[in-house]
Formats: structure tokens, sequence, C-alpha cells
């Protein structure tokens, strides 16, 4: 049976009297105002996929997942660091209501990991709610912007990718030969020696052939793969039948963009593109034509008091103009305050975009390095669009906290929907550390 609450807390308590120590005792305040409602979501999480939720063995509680995903975050730690963490500090210990007891690693991942975007995204609209009731946040200004978040990938190459589709497949297919009488190959070693070849050949000529032979091998494997998912029948092979059947369907993309791409000498499109056999939903993200990220574009709102205000992930690269209506609308749903002003650097900027922000009631709009919009369409005055101009360079300093000391710069998440959780982890870890430093 895994509790929402703790029912029982310690009569005293000694804390520590260091600057991190007070952040953790103020956010525990906090979390405490609003424990009960993010409590019964969190726990709706927790025992998602349980038949029978009130019985077996006690588990985190959720507001132990809740604040242990805090501590993680705040610290950018390590799920076997986060075990010591909760083991060694007394301050961590209490912050996540631990008394007397711990929690393994495996405990905490599986915890934390359960929890969704959906669950999370509401928690921080929640904390958000409780700013603008304290007078911290007054919503009437925003400012929006976007920056890559990279996934925990490597660079992708073809010879690498079929590597990996080879390595992969013939490990499963050894865990599958364990249920069932299975005959395949072995081409890990044919893999490695073209995968060098090629990444030691001068012309592109003397890779065709390595490469052929590494199609040949990847194919093999993916035919072995469909041979075993039609043979494990048996209820516990149902992961490794997923897994395998995951693996079939990257394998055949990825075989694919490599012969358009080697074969065909075809100009194979960014949407196309596999770049990971781990990580088949991340993209590919060019910035200025200088610098290339491998992963999910951010977009972000702040507020006048630096929260961030709402944050969304999208798949693909879209441009930022076409998103820049709904971002804001976003903005109005989750505060339920039509702002007066807002700002955005030049790529959010077009006259349609102008009309319907105008539209919604926002009087003030400017548009950073918008050449073809007149300042007096954008604003009443020109001092008030260079102060909001000057508000907008703001997020860029967000940005950079959020991915210096909340780890947003790389997400060793594995997942579309993970990634999303991580994402809103540190949005929320953000704002909890904001409200109390500068808070009431």
């Amino acid at each position: 049976m895994r509790p929402k609450l703790q029912e029982q807390l310690p009569i005293v308590f000694h804390r520590v009297d260091h600057r991190l120590g007070q952040d953790l005792a103020r956010i525990d305040t906090l979390l405490s105002r609003q424990e009960t409602e993010i409590a019964a979501w969190v726990h709706a999480d927790l025992t998602r996929d349980l038949e029978h939720a009130d019985f077996g063995r006690t588990g985190l509680s959720a507001e132990t997942t809740l604040r242990a995903l805090v501590i993680e975050t705040f610290f950018c730690l390590s799920y076997d660091r986060l075990e010591f963490c909760l083991l060694d500090s007394v301050s961590a210990r209490h912050f996540c209501r631990l008394h007397g007891t711990s929690a393994s690693r495996s405990a905490l991942h599986r915890a934390i990991k359960a929890l969704r975007p959906a669950t999370l995204e509401p928690i921080s609209g929640l904390i958000v709610q409780q700013a603008l009731v304290d007078r911290v946040e007054s919503g009437e200004l925003v400012s929006l912007d976007a920056t890559a978040v990279k996934a925990h990938i490597r660079s992708p190459t073809g010879s690498g990718l079929l590597c990996d589709v080879i390595r992969v497949g013939t490990r499963l297919l050894h865990r599958a030969s364990r249920f069932i009488d299975l005959t395949f190959c072995n081409h890990n070693r044919l893999a490695r020696r073209r995968h060098l070849a090629i990444h030691h050949a001068r012309r592109k000529v003397q890779r065709v052939p390595h490469y052929r032979k590494l199609l040949w091998a990847a194919q093999r494997a993916r035919r072995w793969m469909e041979a075993a998912i039609s043979a494990l029948d048996e209820p516990i092979c149902a992961q490794l039948r997923t897994e395998l059947e995951h693996l079939v369907e990257v394998s055949k993309r990825v075989v694919s963009q490599s012969k358009r791409r080697i074969i065909g000498l075809e100009n194979v499109p960014a949407a196309d593109k596999v770049l990971s056999v781990f990580e088949p939903h991340v993209d590919i993200i060019i910035k200025n034509r200088r610098e290339t990220t491998f992963g999910h574009k951010l977009f972000a709102a702040q507020g006048k008091s630096g929260l961030i205000l709402d944050i969304e992930i999208q798949r693909g690269t879209p441009f930022d103009a076409v998103n820049t209506v709904g971002l804001v609308q976003r903005v109005i749903d989750c505060t339920g305050i039509i702002r007066t002003s807002f700002t955005a650097d030049g790529g959010f900027a077009s006259r349609a975009n102008l009309k319907n922000l105008k539209e919604l009631g926002i009087t003030n709009v400017a548009f950073a390095k918008a050449r073809y919009l007149d300042v007096s369409e954008m604003t009443s005055t020109p001092r008030i669009y260079r102060k909001l101009r000057n508000f907008r360079s703001r997020i860029e300093a967000a940005f950079s906290w959020l991915k210096r000391s909340f780890g947003l710069s790389l997400c060793n998440w594995r997942g579309y929907d993970s990634f999303r959780s991580f994402a809103w982890s540190a949005a929320i870890t953000h704002n909890l550390v904001r409200l109390a430093r500068d808070g009431p």
C-alpha cells in the first residue's frame, strides 16, 4: 500500500545553518501549502499500473517522490548519488519526509520515472498560481523564447547506427534463444571492422563496399528478429517481444535512410532520419547555420518575477513564428490573466502574429530585430519598446541558469515522455528555488 502523505513528522529537527539548507526549508514551506492536491496527482501516477493499490508492501509516498525529484534536479544528482544524499544528509532526509528509513536507488528510479509530464505540468501551474496569489508575479508582462535541449546520444553516423542495430539485435536474440529454438549468426565483429574501415576511408567511393556489407548484416539481423517475434508467445517474454518489435521498426528506417543516402546518393529530409536506435524521437536542430544540436526545441515563457510560467517541447523543428500565438494562449490559460505587454525575439515576429496578439488584448508587443515592423505598430511609445526589448534578454539568463544549475543542458532520461518530464522537473525546481530566494 503506497501512502500519499507521511502521517507523523519528528517534533524536533535541527536545521543546518547554510544557504542551501535555508533554500530547502523555504521550498518545504512552499510545497506544504499545496501538499494535499499535489500528492493526489503524484499518487495517481504511482498507482496507475497496479491492480490492487491498497495491498502489498509500503512504497515511497507521493510527497517523498516529488521532493526526491526536487532534490535530484536541484543538486543535479544521479540516482546513485541521490540514494547516498538521502542516506548521508539529515536535511535532505527531513525534506523528503524520510525518517528512520531511506530509499534504494531502484525504488527512487521507479517512483520518479513514473511521474508523467501530464502530472508535472499542472503542478507547475499550481506553483505559478501561488506566486500570483502572493503577488510575487504580476502576470502582466511575459517574455517568450526558445532553446535547444540535447539528448544523451552520440553524434549520429550511418555506420554507427547500423552497428547499433546489429549489436543490440544480437543481444536480444541471445536473450530470446533461452526461451525458443533459434538459429542466428553473430555479426558483431564484422560490424566493428566495417565501421572502422568506413571511419578511416579517405574518399566516399571507398566507403560504399563497407556500407554494403553492413547493410547486408543489418538486414539479416532484422530477419532473425522477425522470426524470433513470431515464435515468442509466452507471457513472460512480453517485454522482450516489445523490445524486438521496437528495434525491428527502427532498423527498417535506419537501413532505408542508409540506402538512400549512401547507395542512392539522395538527400534524406531531416524528418525521415533516425539519429539514434535508443532515442528515435530525437530531432536535428540547427541554430543560425553554425551549431547543430541533437535533441528537442523547448519554448519557454517567463514573467516579470523571473518565474518560468510555461514550457512546451514540440516534435520536429517548427519555425518560432508558427507557435507564437499558441504559446501565448497557453500562458493566458495557465494564469488566467491577459497580458498587457509581450516581448520576444525576431524569430517570433510576423504581421499576422502582431495582429492576433493585439486581438488577444495585449497592448504592447515588442519583437526584437523585426525591421519590417514599425515601433509605432507594436507599442505606444519608443520608450516602452526599448524597455520590453531589454527585458527580453532576461530569459536568456534563465535558460543559462536552467542548463548550468538544473541539468537542462543534457537530458539523460530515455523516451520522449521522459524527456518532457525532465524538462518540467527543471522548470518546477527553478521556480521553487526562485520563490525560496526572492519570494515573500
